[in-house]
């Protein structure tokens, strides 16, 4: 029975919850299940979309586990702990055909933002913080946020965060293209305007294609005279998403919006 990783299923909407008191702390452990998980999910006919949340209130997921960087001094270069695990998930997740969201609340720093970073489209509710504050520790992000951040917000606004450490709001997350919806902490009932904006068409398109041909930052590094160049992407097993049917829409919807 896993220990970090629990799922229910919501009509054709699995809900994926991380649950590693206090703040859902990244473990190898964790990374384990949350893979296996999240492929078996992958593989299950019935699933047309895979949400991903945070148990508590204070966290989505607010890093990678500490107690277990001293370990990582004796380890082999192939190993790496938390930082090898989520570049290995982010791969599985890219390799998938289930859409992906993430649930964002409270913290989500380090890994944590790493893995929701390799999710298709990010909800953030009014009081998460986003960062990447392994700098520091003396470290970078090893978990794909060298890669990944720059292609969502740009290149100068991934080296602010990288190298500050620097946290920001949902907002201004927001603003910079981070996340893709906004949404209050709590909030009594749904509102039909707030429904997470996940169409046939969009999941239907496979992830590297549709990444590829966003601008980062939206456009503000081509208005500069470049672009970043695109990540080398697996497509899936059918060579793109899963469509979701309308009433699958609404159980992320109540999953997401709704907690």
């Amino acid at each position: 029975m896993a220990e970090f990783v629990s799922s229910e299923q919501d009509g054709a909407v699995a809900l994926v919850t991380v649950d590693h008191p206090p703040v859902n702390a990244l473990s190898a452990p964790l990374l384990e299940e949350l893979e296996a998980e999240l492929e078996r999910l992958d593989h299950d006919a019935s699933v047309r979309a895979i949400v991903i949340r945070g148990a508590g209130e204070r966290a989505f997921v607010a890093g990678a586990d500490i107690s277990e960087f001293p370990s990582l001094r004796d380890s082999s270069p192939g190993e790496g702990g938390s930082a090898r695990g989520i570049q290995k998930l982010g791969a599985r997740m890219d390799a998938s055909r289930t859409p992906f969201v993430a649930a964002i609340h409270g913290f989500c720093l380090g890994g944590g933002l790493e893995l929701a970073m390799c999710c298709d489209i990010r909800v953030a509710s009014e009081d998460a913080q986003l960062g990447q504050p392994e700098i520091k520790l003396g470290l970078i992000p090893g978990g794909g946020g060298t890669q990944r951040l720059p292609r969502l917000v740009g290149l100068g606004r991934a080296l602010l965060l990288n190298l500050t450490g620097e946290f920001v709001d949902a907002r201004t997350g927001y603003e910079w293209g981070l996340v893709e919806r906004v949404v209050p902490r709590h909030r009594p009932r749904p509102r039909p305007h707030d429904r997470v904006p996940l169409t046939r068409r969009r999941l239907r398109a496979p992830r590297a294609r549709a990444h590829d041909a966003r601008p980062p930052a939206r456009g503000r590094v081509a208005a500069r005279g470049g672009r970043l160049p695109p990540l080398p992407r697996e497509r899936g097993r059918c060579g793109g998403r899963r469509r979701l049917p309308r009433e699958a829409r609404a159980a992320v919807h109540r999953a997401v919006v709704l907690g």
